[in-house]
């Protein structure tokens, strides 16, 4: 093997060249990739809340009553959820949720659990019938990572005024009346 010698100060800036071409191409791949995903996170992110209902009021057309709700994910996208819809004239679902797991697994996995809430109440009677519907196709489906999802849901009639409910091990709801500022927990019966 011949090596040719150079003087120390073109030896140096030899190497410097020779790895900074990779390391530079290296180093613009990586940005280029950390770009292009904070791009489809921010995307994801706006396909998350617009899937959830956020144009207020949410049901101009129905005077007896009014809601609204908002959150802020951990991350930037994730598995909590919220969603109400009306599931005919009457009669108003209300979901408040919470899906193993945090990220893009959640939030895909969010995205299922809410489009089969929103489908089995469409032809379920109760509440009960609804997640016992839910959980069984969750069950049934593929899910290889074990993940769950925690649901409170309910129905109200808007011509009785009445709520009826469902906790699939979720945590406990509060109803506060109107002009209440704050109602503790030893307040509200269960």
């Amino acid at each position: 093997m011949h090596v040719d010698s150079l003087p120390a100060a073109q030896s140096g800036g030899l190497c410097i060249n020779a790895y900074a071409q990779p390391n530079t191409e290296n180093l613009a791949r990586m940005t280029a990739e950390r770009e292009r995903t904070a791009t489809e996170l921010e995307l994801a992110t706006r396909i998350q809340a617009d899937a959830l209902p956020n144009v207020f009021p949410a049901f101009p057309e129905h005077g007896e009553f009014s809601i609204f709700a908002s959150m802020t994910p951990a991350k930037e996208v994730g598995g909590d959820f919220y969603d109400f819809f009306l599931i005919d004239e009457t009669h108003l679902g209300i979901v408040m949720a919470d899906v193993s797991g945090k990220g893009v697994p959640a939030a895909l996995f969010m995205m299922s659990a809410r489009t089969l809430i929103r489908s089995f109440a469409k032809t379920e009677k109760s509440p009960a019938q609804i997640m016992e519907a839910v959980n069984n196709t969750i069950c049934e489906q593929n899910n290889r990572e074990f993940m769950f999802v925690t649901v409170w849901f309910g129905i109200l009639d808007l011509s009785a005024g009445s709520i009826t409910a469902v906790n699939a091990g979720h945590e406990h709801t509060a109803l506060m009346p109107a002009g209440y500022a704050a109602v503790s927990q030893a307040e509200i019966e269960i």
